[in-house]
């Protein structure tokens, strides 16, 4: 079992307790409303109080309450306050933000312990007619400015402004937070979900939000972006982990690899179907222990087909580096300026792109202006895994929803030659940074995106053309089949 990594996260729900615990009302177990000078200068002995002046004060507190524990910077709160100052009824608008019935009764109690019981309250939204439009312009402006697909995808037949339009119509009248992750869900469909752009599901983001105990060297700074988003007290309640205070290995993936030997040819065979990162360390001596277990080995497939990615540390490390060797690979990224590119990439040398001579036409066209250099050197200095020392063909079996890091293997084996990919055409989006986390922050809904755009060796646009194999399959064919029958003649 493996404990959290990312341990800054706090829940509201556990600040509320602890506010209650250290007691923010009357009586000899709390703070005393009457005990911060600045606040209330005028309510003294020496100057009589006025049930207007102490209704400010109330609501003062109350404010401060809602931003610091909802982190609602914009909520509106009015009091009515007797003659003898007593806190008869409050009323809280809490703007573009619906509260949850959990979190109306913790604040609700904290109300209570200012006011006393009797008290009436009362919640509404003035900005209920269209809660939700705010984070709708938020996910908008960073498809416009920083997710560099839109042109590409009109230049398709999709009409990005029509589908903007349309359902900007639908957000104006949704009222709560799953009907605007199902509309954004909707609409990022009809993007057909491109270049890694979709909403964040609660399993993503357990897998975000936990990284295995072994992988932990390998989260440096440049995570840092991610770290302040999957940690940030904004979320959206569906991605509350304070019950999942442990996370198993391999648990998210539930992926096994399928081994088989061909001894008829000497050829092993393994599927692997994910490259997550909690499968790092469970498959790390996956190559030495296959191969000890079949020592005649003169072949070995591996079957990547269906596989969408993971992380590259899976494959540079665990596939490759066994083998020793060793190979550079080095690919050209693009990026369109923006705040949420300086966000994430401040980590990264780029440069403007009218300093290259030979730059696609591609990259005028999606208002790409950055640049950089994205060099795999294999194997990375800190690997200290075992080693194959024997002669071994190489073959990666492909097909079409091959994607992300899965791709930039087979991009990898492909333009160094470390093995013959047999199947079908890739999908793509592999070749490039880390796609980026967007918050939504009214609704605190995830987004996902990448916003590097990735060059294949011939120029053409990786999200785009993927990777052809070295040997396609002909119709009727599977890539194993293919890939055996290929051994076979040697």
């Amino acid at each position: 079992m493996v404990k959290s990594f990312w341990s800054r996260r706090i829940t509201i729900g556990a600040v509320f307790i602890m506010l209650l615990l250290n007691g923010c009302g009357n009586g000899s177990s709390g703070q005393n409303v009457t005990e911060d000078p600045a606040d209330i200068e005028s309510l003294t002995d020496a100057t009589p109080v006025t049930a207007d002046e102490y209704g400010k004060y109330i609501e003062k507190q109350l404010l401060d309450v809602i931003a610091e524990q909802l982190n609602i910077d914009d909520a509106e709160v009015e009091t009515v306050v007797s003659d003898d100052l007593v806190v008869q009824e409050v009323s809280i608008d809490t703007g573009a933000r619906e509260l949850s019935e959990d979190d109306k009764d913790n604040l609700i109690k904290q109300i209570k312990v200012f006011c006393g019981n009797n008290v009436s309250i009362t919640f509404s939204q003035e900005k209920g007619e269209a809660p939700y439009m705010s984070d709708y312009e938020v996910l908008w402006d960073a498809l416009r400015n920083t997710y560099p697909y839109l042109p590409y995808l009109q230049s398709v037949g999709i009409d990005t402004d029509e589908i903007y339009s349309r359902y900007a119509e639908e957000i104006e009248a949704v009222s709560d937070e799953d009907q605007f992750y199902g509309k954004i869900e909707s609409m990022l469909s009809e993007l057909n979900n491109f270049a890694h752009l979709r909403v964040i599901t609660p399993s993503e983001y357990m897998r975000a939000y936990y990284v295995p105990e072994e992988e932990k060297d390998m989260v440096a700074e440049e995570n840092d972006p991610y770290l302040k988003v999957v940690t940030s007290p904004l979320l959206s309640k569906r991605y509350d982990v304070s019950e999942a205070t442990e996370y198993e290995t391999g648990s998210a993936s539930n992926e096994e690899i399928f081994s088989q030997y061909y001894s008829d040819c000497d050829t092993l065979y393994l599927k692997i179907s994910s490259f997550g990162w909690d499968l790092i360390y469970r498959d790390r001596d996956i190559i030495y222990e296959s191969l000890e277990q079949y020592p005649e080995t003169k072949h070995i497939i591996f079957d990547i087909t269906g596989n969408s990615g993971g992380s590259n540390y899976y494959w540079t490390d665990n596939l490759i580096s066994p083998f020793g060797g060793h190979y550079d690979y080095e690919i050209r990224n693009y990026y369109k300026s923006s705040p949420l590119f300086e966000e994430y990439r401040s980590n990264i040398v780029t440069f403007p792109v009218s300093d290259l001579s030979d730059a696609p036409d591609w990259v005028e066209d999606l208002g790409l202006d950055r640049y950089s250099k994205l060099i795999y050197s294999i194997p990375y200095d800190y690997y200290e895994g075992k080693t194959v020392n024997k002669e071994i063909k190489r073959w990666v079996l492909t097909s079409g929803n091959v994607y992300s890091a899965a791709e930039t293997f087979t991009g990898f084996c492909k333009a160094t030659g470390w093995a013959t990919i047999v199947g079908t055409q890739t999908s793509g989006d592999g070749n490039h940074t880390s796609p980026i986390l967007l918050l939504l922050p009214d609704s605190g809904v995830l987004i996902g995106f990448s916003d590097c755009v990735g060059e294949n060796p011939d120029g053409s646009i990786n999200a785009v053309q993927g990777t052809a194999p070295n040997i396609p399959c002909k119709k009727g064919e599977t890539p194993l089949g293919r890939c055996l029958e290929e051994i076979r003649k040697k």
